[in-house]
């Protein structure tokens, strides 16, 4: 026996308080007027919205508003279906953890070309291909935060070069809050570290060139030279 979490559809349309025509209660399908267009409001023996109980969905025959139980529910409250489904398991005692996937917002979803991501219909239409999409969509998430990570870290190392360092750093801030990651400290804590790897030294003796400026690396290594150059001159004098 299968259970579900969803609620009656007749019963929610009664909830709400939508009027139905009484010659239609007990019957396949209600009539009801609809909440959707109103274009049965002024019509006394007009209801357009048409509920079927045992299929738990309904249709307007004027505007075509159509759907199941948590469109309607999200119609009349005013929320989200994602928003519905989750109200409908807290109160249920279901306790979903999200999918990280599921936690990126609309604009962070824009940004890896998925702004219209529906998971509920994902995983209403097919829950293993919804949970391989999910997986995809997240790597693709997390590939464009070290793509944008590695990026805040190439602008800083260019501020530092050309001395506009804290102009850099206030572009990098505006980046966080448009992306909502965090770039700016570890692209400073790579900057500060002495180590780095071959791609990482070539990546910044590139950037240097660009600048017209030696590596500071080079730079400090001529002048440890030319020190000790200096100093064993005085010596022999």
């Amino acid at each position: 026996m299968q259970t579900t979490i969803l609620p009656n559809i007749l019963g929610v349309a009664e909830q709400y308080n939508l009027e139905a025509d009484r010659k239609t209660i007990g019957k396949k399908e209600t009539r009801f007027k609809c909440p959707f267009c109103h274009a049965d409001a002024n019509k006394s023996r007009k209801y357009f919205l048409s509920i079927n109980e045992g299929k738990n969905v309904f249709k307007c025959w004027s505007c075509q508003e159509s759907g199941g139980v948590l469109r309607l529910i999200s119609f009349l409250e005013n929320k989200s279906e994602q928003e519905v489904i989750e109200q409908l398991r807290e109160s249920n005692g279901f306790n979903y953890q999200k999918h990280p996937a599921e936690r990126l917002t609309r604009s962070q979803l824009k940004m890896i070309g998925y702004e219209k991501i529906d998971w509920i219909k994902n995983r209403e239409y097919d829950v293993e291909m919804y949970k391989h999409f999910r997986n995809y969509v997240y790597q693709k998430w997390l590939n464009f935060v070290e793509y944008k990570q590695d990026f805040a870290y190439q602008q800083l190392y260019i501020g530092l070069l050309s001395g506009k360092f804290q102009q850099t750093v206030k572009q990098i801030e505006k980046d966080e809050k448009e992306l909502n990651i965090s770039l700016l400290d570890k692209a400073i804590k790579k900057l500060s570290s002495a180590e780095r790897c071959v791609e990482e030294l070539e990546g910044e003796e590139f950037i240097a060139s660009v600048c017209n400026r030696k590596h500071p690396f080079y730079e400090n290594i001529d002048n440890l030279i030319a020190a000790l150059e200096l100093k064993t001159k005085k010596e022999r004098i």
